[in-house]
């Protein structure tokens, strides 16, 4: 991927191939984490995409979509450890199933949502009412509220403590203003990279930058960082639900930029990431305590999370047999065979990022955020070295730091 500064702060990132369809061009917006920040940031991006002053209805806006042969337009929220990322991205059909170029209408819509968006009351209590559905979403569904919960009490005092998409507490307190403020920020303050991927000559996509994005000085930082170590904590709520969700955090003390990365992405799959797996096999598999169980790693808070759907009257059993599993990893009670199953598992998965727009664009962003340019050759080999001794040491720092149940409600004792 060709990486051009555009400015201090602002790069962009091109990636010429005819292995797609469409041509992406993505703007990613990254700024410090704060508690309401993500949901301005959520309205903000909503609003950007829905109409602007130009197409000031969402018909107008859906006709010009329509005439670049069903355009897409969406926006996405997300944490990246102490930044939060707004992208605003769009999809174009390449020339060779249109006859003709559409790059330079892709930039013109792209500088309309970002340059010329329609900042007002409507669109703003629009937003408001289609944010709250969400959260209030998000809240209807277990595996989700008891993540949020768990990581709310767990990371207590950082970031992971507060949702990328934003809070339901948070939205009836902002203005109007307040998004304004934020939309000013997006343009002067963050650190800004944009992305171009598809079959599209190089020289016209940086013309094109020049002539659309007028992005000026901007700041840069280091968004990664390690959860504070907390004593370990354990809490539970009642829902009327199926089945008890049982949640964990883990303190690895390793985020993307050391070098016990790696290691940590293989003992992640030994422990709970894939279908081998010790959690998958001795509690699901063996013990057919749950239908789904897995582990999965926060790469830039130095976490690493386990969720499972249970019985109610399991739940110390469960966290009994996982917290054997870890042990079992700590003292090397594992086989090379494990260990090399596991390796091409997690290399195999690697091998599909060059296949999707999205893993690209999350590669590339991956390596600015890291200073570095890495490839998947790079990340493979990076695997290849971990040895046994390194997936020992690294099992025996993750700390246990926090335990949420949410607990059936309302359950008969007779089927207990």
């Amino acid at each position: 991927m060709r990486k051009i500064q555009l400015n201090h702060g602002v790069c962009l990132h091109i990636e010429n191939t005819n292995k797609f369809k469409d041509v992406t061009v993505s703007v990613r917006f990254l700024t410090p984490f704060t508690k309401v920040c993500p949901t301005l940031r959520s309205l903000l991006g909503m609003m950007l995409v829905d109409r602007t002053s130009t197409y000031d209805t969402k018909l107008k806006l859906q006709k010009q979509l329509d005439y670049l042969y069903g355009a897409n337009l969406y926006y996405k929220v997300t944490g990246y450890g102490k930044g939060h990322v707004l992208e605003i991205k769009s999809q174009v059909l390449n020339e060779r199933y249109t006859k003709q170029s559409l790059l330079k209408e892709q930039f013109e819509l792209l500088y309309e949502v970002l340059e010329k968006p329609l900042l007002n009351e409507t669109t703003f209590q629009e937003a408001k009412r289609i944010l709250k559905e969400k959260f209030e979403r998000l809240l209807d569904t277990p595996s989700s509220y008891a993540s949020k919960k768990l990581l709310e009490e767990g990371a207590k005092g950082d970031t992971l403590s507060i949702h990328a998409a934003g809070d339901l507490d948070v939205i009836e307190k902002v203005t109007l203003e307040d998004v304004k403020n934020e939309y000013t920020g997006l343009l002067y303050k963050n650190q800004i990279d944009i992305f171009v991927i598809g079959d599209v000559n190089e020289e016209e996509v940086i013309a094109l930058c020049n002539e659309y994005f007028h992005f000026t000085s901007h700041q840069e930082f280091d968004s990664f960082y390690k959860i504070q170590l907390q004593e370990y904590k354990m809490s539970s709520e009642k829902k009327d639900i199926q089945q008890s969700i049982l949640s964990i955090l883990y303190r690895t003390g390793i985020t993307i930029q050391d070098e016990d990365y790696w290691t940590l992405r293989v003992l992640n799959g030994m422990f709970g990431a894939f279908p081998t797996s010790y959690l998958f096999q001795e509690v699901r598999e063996k013990r057919s305590l749950c239908y789904s169980i897995y582990s999965s790693i926060i790469a830039y808070d130095g976490a690493l999370v386990v969720q499972t759907g249970i019985d109610v009257d399991k739940v110390d059993l469960v966290l009994s047999l996982i917290q054997e599993q870890l042990q079992r990893l700590q003292k090397h009670e594992f086989t090379d065979e494990l260990v090399v199953t596991t390796k091409e598992m997690l290399k195999n998965g690697l091998l599909t990022i060059e296949d999707s727009v999205s893993s690209l664009i999350g590669l590339g962003y991956q390596n600015r955020l890291l200073h570095k340019n890495q490839s998947l050759t790079d990340f493979i080999a990076g695997i290849d070295q971990v040895s046994s001794d390194d997936l020992v040491r690294v099992a025996n720092q993750l700390q246990l730091q926090y335990t949420f149940v949410l607990e059936q409600e309302n359950v008969n004792e007779e089927e207990l």
